[in-house]
C-alpha cells in the first residue's frame, strides 16, 4: 500500500548558541590565528543578530525497490548505498537545512584570514543547530528512539547530482527556506545541506567515511577500514 506523502513542514525559530570554546580551539588548529576570545565574542554576537538557521522536512514513503534503485513518492534514486541504508524503512524524511541567507550576506569590511575563518565556522555551527533541531523535532514526534541520516555529495556511492531530486521532492526551496543549487549541484548558501532522516536498525553515518579535517557537523569518527571496505559487510545491527 502506497501511504498519501504529506506537505513540507518548516522548523523555524531555532537558538544559535556560539560556543566560543569550540570556536578559538578550531581557530588554533588552523593556524595564524589572530583573533583573541573578545574578538570572537564580538564577530559572534554580530552573527547572532541577524542569523535565522531553518530547517524543512517532508514526510515521505519508499513506494518501490529494484535492483539498484529506490523510489521515494515515485521519484527513483538509483543508488546502491540508499537500499542498502534504507533496505528495512519504510517511513523516511527528506529534508533541508540551512545556516541561512541572512548570516551568509554578512560582510566584515577588510576582514583577514582569521575572521572569515571564524564567521565560516559559525555559519557551520548555525548549520549544526538546525540538523540538530531538525533531529530532536523528527524523534520526538515520531517517537523514534534513534535516527540516523545520510546526504548525497557525501560520498561518491549517492553523488551530488541527486540533490535535484530531493529539491524535487520538497518544492520550491529558493522561496521557501532561501536556498537554491547551482549548475553543478552545489548549494547556495553553501553552509546547508540536503538529504533524508531515516529510522532503520542498520547504524550507519557517513561521517564514518569521510576524512576531511573536523567540522561541526561531525557525528562519528572517520573509520578507514570501513571506508576502503564492503559498506553491507561493515554496516552493523544496532543495538538499540
Amino acid at each position: 500500500m502506497i501511504e498519501k506523502a504529506q506537505a513540507v513542514e518548516l522548523i523555524d525559530n531555532i537558538p544559535l548558541k556560539m560556543d566560543i570554546a569550540k570556536i578559538m580551539v578550531r581557530l588554533d588548529i588552523h593556524g595564524g590565528n589572530k583573533l583573541d576570545e573578545t574578538s570572537v565574542r564580538e564577530l559572534a554576537d554580530t552573527a547572532s543578530k541577524i542569523a535565522r538557521p531553518r530547517a524543512l522536512y517532508r514526510e515521505s514513503f519508499i513506494t518501490g525497490k529494484t535492483g539498484n534503485s529506490i523510489k521515494i513518492d515515485g521519484i527513483e534514486f538509483v543508488s546502491h548505498l540508499l537500499l542498502i541504508n534504507l533496505d528495512r524503512a519504510d517511513r523516511i524524511f527528506p529534508y533541508i537545512a540551512t545556516c541561512g541567507k541572512e548570516l551568509d550576506s554578512l560582510q566584515i569590511p577588510g576582514a583577514d584570514d582569521s575572521q572569515l575563518y571564524c564567521l565560516k565556522l559559525i555559519k557551520e555551527m548555525a548549520l549544526a543547530a538546525a540538523v540538530s533541531r531538525l533531529q530532536d523535532y523528527l524523534s520526538c514526534k515520531y517517537a523514534l528512539d534513534f535516527i540516523f541520516i545520510i546526504d548525497p555529495g557525501e560520498m561518491q556511492a549517492w553523488p551530488s547530482d541527486h540533490r535535484k531530486l530531493l529539491f524535487s521532492l520538497l518544492g520550491n526551496l529558493e522561496k521557501l527556506v532561501g536556498v537554491s543549487l547551482t549548475e553543478d549541484n552545489s548549494l547556495m548558501p553553501a553552509y546547508s545541506r540536503t538529504g533524508i532522516f531515516y529510522h532503520a536498525n542498520i547504524e550507519f553515518e557517513s561521517c564514518q567515511l569521510c576524512s576531511k579535517e573536523p567540522c561541526m557537523m561531525r557525528r562519528a569518527p572517520y573509520n578507514p577500514e570501513l571506508a576502503k571496505g564492503n559498506l553491507r559487510q561493515a554496516t552493523r545491527i544496532c543495538g538499540h
